[in-house]
Parts: structure tokens; sequence; C-alpha cells
């Protein structure tokens, strides 16, 4: 519920201006002046709703603006800033995707399509996994293959865990693009 309250100001501005919407009617076929008060209130508790709404940070959009700044730093080739963004007890996977990186000099990276992120807490630890396309254009800085750019259109699923505050990576997994299609098709 606080999912649905806190992270959709658009829906509490909708039910709010129909509502006000239906006092204010009340209020001009009949004069009273408690229909014109409750208007005026509904008014109040609908920007002050929005505002809350705004105000607050739930987990899920914390995530999805750790993830639009992990993007940037991929596109940035900021390889520091995204090694801390990795869990001390993160699997070899995400070392070895980590251990790759310094062999490509990013010119584009985004996520195209969030399909879900997951929150679960348990024994104090609170835990996301986070499923989404994710596209890249990349030159090789391995001299071998220098000069060589490609892209890269993948399905990624991370694993991460909240410390301090801060989102890190435990594991990632990767798949082809029509990964989350094929999940459901089955």
């Amino acid at each position: 519920m606080s999912s649905l309250l806190f992270e959709n100001p658009y829906l509490i501005g909708v039910i709010g201006i129909l509502i006000t919407g239906m006092s204010v009617f009340g209020w001009l076929q009949t004069g009273s002046a408690w229909a014109a008060r409750m208007s005026i209130a509904m008014v109040a508790l609908t920007a002050f709703l929005i505002w809350v709404n705004l105000w607050i940070v739930t987990d899920r959009e914390s995530i999805r603006e750790m993830l639009a700044v992990a993007a940037s730093e991929v596109e940035n080739n900021q390889l520091d800033r995204l090694r801390a963004r990795i869990h001390p007890e993160a699997t070899e996977r995400v070392h070895q995707s980590m251990a790759q990186l310094p062999s490509f000099k990013f010119s584009m990276a985004k996520i195209t399509q969030v399909h879900g992120i997951e929150l679960k807490e348990a024994a104090g630890r609170k835990i996301a996994y986070v499923r989404m396309n994710v596209l890249a254009e990349a030159e090789s800085n391995e001299k071998s293959a220098s000069g060589m750019r490609g892209k890269l259109a993948a399905w990624v699923q991370l694993e991460l865990e909240q410390q301090n505050g801060k989102w890190n990576v435990i594991d990632c997994e990767q798949q082809g693009p029509q990964h989350e299609l094929l999940r459901h098709s089955e």
C-alpha cells in the first residue's frame, strides 16, 4: 500500500481532484457552508498528500535512482565509482563482470526498461531483485581488437542489498534481451 501511496503522485492527484470536484459540485448545488469548507479542505489535503508523496523516497525509487546513476557512470567510464557499488560479499560473477569493464570504452549505456523491483526483508537485511533491459555501445581497449565497436542489448537481473542506506550489488545475471518475454511465455 505504501508503494501505491508514495510512488504515484498522479494517482493521488487524480483522486484528490475527483473528490474535490464532487465537493465543489455539492457546494455549488446546495450553497452549503459545510460543502464549501469540505472543498477547501480537499484542496489542502490533496496538495499536502502530493507534497508528502514527492518528499518521501521509497526503496524502489532509491533503487531506480541508483540504477540511473550507475548507467551514467558506465557511460562515462567511471569504474572507481562503479566498484564502490559492489557489495563486500558479492559473487564471483559480479567480480568477473567488473574485471571485464576496463577492456571497453563506453560511449552509451542506458536502462531501456525496468521490468520489476522485488523487495524482501529477512533477518534485518533489505534485499532487492531488479529485472531490466539494458543497452550499451562500446569500443574495445584491447590492443588486439583496438577500434572495434559494438552494441550490446541484454536482460539483466541484479540482486542488491542495502548497506548503510546504499544499495550494493551482490549478484548479477545476464541473458538475451528477450529473456523477460520468454520467462512469461513458459
